[in-house]
């Protein structure tokens, strides 16, 4: 894409609508890469090919492995996706994938028995005979169905030239990009909010330069007392995380305010079952920031349900949205007697 007048560095208006026109015709829908849960799918669509995602999550509500399952399912369409992975230990992504696909394996052939937990599985304790066996063959499915997905080495840390360089080299290749996550990159100084910001805006540079959708994963700040869902001031280290983002995603645990909602959580904890707000908190193409989705994750099963409701949220509630106001695009919504059920 060349501009008109290299001397002024603008665009003249007839160029600007002819490259504009070209590169949205040229644009396939097959090309969206995918979110992993069906809410995202239905309010967002898909993850455009020029843009910056950040998710922000509490911690322990599984922001790395909403990341990696971004990174599976994309690889899995036979898009090429480049996973820096730079949390936990070098080999937790594809033990984390081994276990769900154990696991789903499991309840799908009624093999309840040979349930084990992930600690289990990890620490190689209540090993069911033949695992082992099983593990291979998950091995063999993986390397011909998620061959083009690539994983970072870990053994420099990241700082943004690295980055960089990383992306001058897979530019052509590279369908999706995902940084696991921002507050692991090397900083150069230890006024960490100056880092943040300059890092941020490195990659919205990076990302608007190389045309290539990149998501971000970050840290939330420490729960306020008075918080009943996070937003977009949450974000830890710099409000530029935010700014810089096309589109930013919370992911928490609605607040216990209530007695019946302690009452409610403990039955959580029993069933293994997790009730989870997914918040739009920023979106450039247009999305209201009050609607929480709330999804059931299955812990047994390491994955979200794919039915959904819908909540509105304000600065000190959170409230079931009626069902006859969902908006159209909440087709996987629950249905309509759901309420009446349960």
């Amino acid at each position: 894409m060349g501009l008109l007048n290299e001397k002024t560095g603008f665009y003249d208006m007839p160029m600007y609508l002819d490259e504009a026109f070209l590169d949205w015709t040229s644009f396939e829908p097959s090309n969206l890469c995918l979110y992993p849960i069906q809410y995202l799918t239905d309010s967002l669509g898909g993850i455009m090919k020029s843009e910056l995602v950040v998710i922000g999550a509490d911690s322990g509500c599984g922001k790395s492995e909403l990341a990696n399952s971004i990174a599976f399912i994309n690889a899995g369409n036979k898009k090429n996706v480049y996973l820096f992975s730079l949390e936990g230990d070098r080999y937790e992504v594809i033990q984390r994938f081994r276990y769900r696909q154990y696991i789903k394996s499991c309840y799908s052939s009624g093999r309840k028995e040979m349930v084990i937990s992930y600690r289990e599985f990890i620490h190689r304790r209540n090993l069911p005979k033949g695992i082992e066996e099983e593990i291979l063959v998950i091995d063999e499915l993986f390397k011909a169905k998620f061959k083009t997905l690539n994983i970072y080495n870990r053994e420099d840390v990241l700082d943004i030239k690295k980055l960089e360089a990383h992306l001058e080299i897979i530019d052509s290749k590279a369908d999706l990009v995902v940084l696991d996550h921002l507050h692991y990159f090397d900083f150069l100084s230890d006024n960490e909010h100056a880092e943040i910001t300059k890092i941020m805006k490195s990659i919205k540079r990076l990302q608007d330069k190389y045309r290539v959708p990149i998501v971000l994963v970050s840290h939330l700040r420490k729960k306020d007392k008075g918080r009943v869902f996070p937003d977009k001031n949450d974000f830890h280290g710099s409000s530029n995380i935010v700014k810089q983002a096309d589109t930013a995603i919370i992911i928490a645990h609605p607040e216990v305010v209530t007695e019946e909602d302690n009452e409610k959580y403990q039955e959580q904890i029993q069933n293994n079952i997790y009730k989870t707000g997914i918040r739009v908190a920023k979106s450039r193409t247009g999305f209201g920031e009050k609607v929480v989705g709330v999804v059931d994750y299955d812990l047994n099963k390491r994955g979200y349900e794919r039915e959904y409701k819908l909540s509105i949220i304000g600065d000190k509630f959170i409230m079931p949205m009626d069902r006859s106001k969902y908006p159209k695009w909440a087709i996987n919504a629950v249905p309509e007697n759901y309420y009446a059920k349960n």
